[in-house]
């Protein structure tokens, strides 16, 4: 075995994990919102919206109220409300947000990272 296909095999082997963690993820988060809103969320209509109501669904399995997780999170208690119903954007979710939000819940950042779509280092392990 040459040192390039090496490479080329550790680098799919990288590239098929992240797939295979993404895949998992949304199917945990679906079954989630199942049991908690009973109706299902696609993860290919709306990222964000699956995003916003996984912590919202997160936080009240905690116990959190919306003045809770506002707290915890340093958001005004109507955009914390905006977020559990799921109506914020894409662009709402700042790495900094995401990392607030996952502390709050108790989640890795990079695990909201992948339900949006961009997870951390995924460039790199790619190239």
């Amino acid at each position: 075995m040459t040192q390039n296909s090496g490479i080329e095999r550790l680098r799919r082997l990288v590239r098929d994990e992240y797939k295979n963690q993404n895949e998992h993820i949304h199917r945990v988060v679906k079954a989630e919102l199942l049991k908690v809103h009973g109706t299902g969320v696609s993860p290919t209509q709306n990222r964000a919206r699956m995003v916003g109501l996984f912590v919202g669904a997160s936080a009240h399995r905690q116990g959190m109220s919306v003045d809770a997780l506002s707290a915890a999170t340093g958001l005004t208690a109507p955009v914390t409300a905006a977020l559990i119903k799921g109506e914020l954007t894409q662009d709402d979710y700042t790495d900094d947000l995401l990392d607030r939000l996952a502390a709050a819940v108790g989640y890795e950042a990079n695990l909201l990272r992948l339900m949006l779509g961009r997870p951390h280092g995924e460039e790199e392990a790619m190239a």
